[in-house]
């Protein structure tokens, strides 16, 4: 007779994989260095910064609009800077604009996600049925379900 199989633990599992070790380590680190960036960052910027993680000696900072975006992109250089004094030598910085924004906590309040009108989202999805680009298509069916 086969012995019965005893579900592992979460935390057992988690501490078996080495894989899912590195990826857990590498978000702490991502999330220190997005901490770290908002200190040296501008009060009006901070809340704005999404996300930062390191790859390859650069530095990617996701922001919640491209208005932010373009804000940073003018600072990075200055950025960069602080950052060497903080022991952190980076390349370069690249800034991405999430397509998606992620609640923030800051002091008592958060912010929600932006959601598009019901008229908005059925432009999207005309223009995304006249598209012959599979990809863009698709990219498009999927924006336009934030209604």
């Amino acid at each position: 007779m086969h012995k019965p199989i005893r579900p592992q633990t979460v935390q057992n599992f988690l501490h078996r994989n080495k894989k899912l070790q590195d990826l857990i380590q590498k978000a702490q680190q991502n999330s220190q260095l997005l901490i770290l960036i908002r200190e040296l960052c501008p009060e009006k910027i901070k809340s704005h910064l999404v996300s930062a993680q390191s790859e390859n000696q650069m530095l990617i900072l996701m922001t919640d609009s491209p208005a932010w975006a373009s804000q940073l992109r003018f600072l990075s250089s200055q950025l960069l800077q602080k950052l060497k004094k903080q022991h952190y030598f980076f390349k370069k910085i690249i800034i991405k604009v999430s397509l998606q924004k992620v609640p923030v906590q800051n002091s008592s309040n958060t912010q929600s996600v932006k959601k598009l009108s019901k008229e908005t989202s059925h432009i999207i999805q005309q223009t995304a049925n006249m598209i012959g680009h599979p990809q863009l298509k698709k990219a498009l069916m999927n924006l336009s379900r934030y209604y």
